[in-house]
């Protein structure tokens, strides 16, 4: 909803992130579209709430990150979105 009010997600936003596979999924995906692995081995959040609406379809966030691929995601996000940065911290 954030997004929404603020006019940052548009169909060309959407699709950006739709496709973005840097984690080696799809970074965002409807329940019905998520493989029985990808269930049993929770990539994707999907028995709680959707993480993102759009166009009325609920969808879940890629959870397969790591130290290899993470970079290339920032580097990504922050070539498509000038302003937004990341930090890593390390615990």
């Amino acid at each position: 909803m954030l997004l929404e009010s603020k006019e940052l997600i548009n169909q060309e936003v959407f699709d950006f992130l739709r496709n973005d596979n840097s984690c080696s999924f799809m970074l965002l995906k409807r329940p019905e579209e998520m493989t029985e692995t990808e269930k049993r081995y929770s990539k994707y959040r999907f028995n709680k709430e959707p993480e993102l609406i759009y166009d009325s379809h609920g969808y879940y966030v890629a959870r397969n990150w790591g130290v290899g691929n993470i970079q290339p995601f920032i580097q990504k996000m922050e070539a498509k979105f000038p302003g937004l940065n990341y930090s890593i911290e390390n615990n």
